[in-house]
């Protein structure tokens, strides 16, 4: 009997020294050093009852960072708003933070907190949110018509011109007007969000007749492709920086 006490205990103190190696290793794993600065595309939107709306978040670690930047978000709930991602490190350096107003939110200004920690550091970003009432009903398939036939449009022409991009028209789509309050002669605004995808859609009316996309990969901070529909008709590939002005550059 007291064979059999002394191998049990010698077991029990074989499994505690073995739980106190792997608690120290993963300690290591997980140890927070460095410093890191986070900082957003935009500091504010413009959203709408119904409507949508995305920030970037993008973090910059110094050369000794080590660990993770756990993050959390705090807003009103009617904003429905969520982190894409909720801790970043040397290997996954972007996250995004959608928010989805709901009908019967409020006209008002909101702010929304994106709280940073990093051992025993703690930072906040402060975000503005003005939801505003739109002067034209954007949830009518009237008005958003438009914006989904061109968004369809290039679809199609992606899958047939870039096969490998993996852009097609299963994904699971949201998407809102980037202008709620629209400005007489200002070009159509909408963005796309897929799982994968944030795809831009614009266009300029008459006389210029034209329409342009922006495709980014979702959880990467800089678009990778632009398109353009000339007044011709023709779809052609255009550089990223050229998005907006070239909607103006065909008036042949």
């Amino acid at each position: 009997m007291g064979r059999i006490f002394s191998e049990i205990c010698s077991f029990l103190i074989v499994i505690f020294l073995s739980g106190c190696i792997l608690d120290k290793d993963d300690s290591k794993e997980t140890e927070d050093e460095g410093s890191y600065i986070i900082e957003t595309n935009k500091t504010e939107i413009q959203s709408y009852p119904d409507g949508g709306g995305l920030f970037i978040i993008m973090m910059t670690p110094s050369e000794d960072f080590m660990g993770k930047v756990r993050l959390s978000v705090s807003a009103n709930n009617l904003l429905n708003s969520r982190l894409t991602n909720e801790a970043l490190s040397l290997e996954k350096r972007i996250t995004e933070v959608e928010i989805h107003p709901d009908k019967i939110t409020e006209i008002d200004e909101y702010i929304l907190k994106i709280i940073s920690q990093h051992g025993v550091t703690v930072d906040t970003l402060f975000l503005k949110i003005d939801v505003v009432e739109p002067n034209l009903p954007w949830n009518s398939p009237i008005y958003y018509g438009n914006a989904v036939n061109i968004h369809n449009m290039f679809i199609q022409w992606l899958q047939d011109t870039n096969p490998k991009l993996g852009v097609n028209d299963t994904n699971d789509w949201f998407f809102y007007n980037n202008s709620p309050i629209i400005i007489p002669g200002a070009p159509g605004d909408w963005t796309f969000l897929s799982e994968t995808w944030d795809i831009t859609v614009i266009w300029a009316g008459y006389p210029f007749n034209t329409e342009s996309v922006l495709l980014r990969k979702r959880g990467e901070s800089k678009p990778m492709f632009a398109a353009l529909k000339d007044k011709d008709g023709k779809i052609r590939e255009i550089p990223v920086s050229d998005f907006r002005t070239s909607l103006y550059s065909n008036l042949n």
